[in-house]
């Protein structure tokens, strides 16, 4: 039994266009986070202030990259019900192979999940009592 699958050129147009309002989107609200966290930093948070802004930028920069890459160089149109996909990015007219670029987004989403697990984490940990068996101690900080 085969399977034929055609996707006509207006639906990967209108693919492209979503992508392309994402990625528009993800930028304006990326900017719009991090003004708020300067300039609307309530007053008791002050002293951690640094440190979010620092993990915010990472997470931006993170983002930005995956936004970048996916978006611009990458460009995968899933081919459904198949589990396959195509790519029309600018890497991929450079040369680059699909297998490569799915490794790529596969890796800069795993940074993604890894740097929210530290917010988490930091967040965790600026909360607990200096007493509390949950404390991480200096030792493990430096991981993170």
């Amino acid at each position: 039994m085969t399977m034929s699958i055609f996707l006509p050129l207006s639906t990967q147009s209108q693919i492209y266009l979503y992508y392309d309002i994402m990625f528009v989107l993800a930028i304006l609200f990326n900017a719009i986070g991090l003004v708020l966290l300067l300039k609307r930093t309530p007053p008791n948070q002050y002293s951690i202030r640094k440190y979010l802004v620092l993990i915010q930028k990472f997470r931006q920069i993170l983002l930005f990259l995956t936004d970048v890459h996916l978006e611009i160089g990458f460009h995968p149109i899933p081919a459904f019900p198949a589990l396959a996909v195509y790519a029309n990015g600018y890497l991929i007219q450079l040369g680059a192979s699909v297998h490569l670029e799915i490794a790529i987004s596969s890796l800069l989403y795993g940074y993604i999940g890894i740097a929210i697990l530290l917010c988490v984490l930091f967040r965790h940990q600026t909360v607990i009592l200096n007493g509390s068996r949950f404390k991480l101690s200096q030792v493990w900080r430096i991981f993170f």
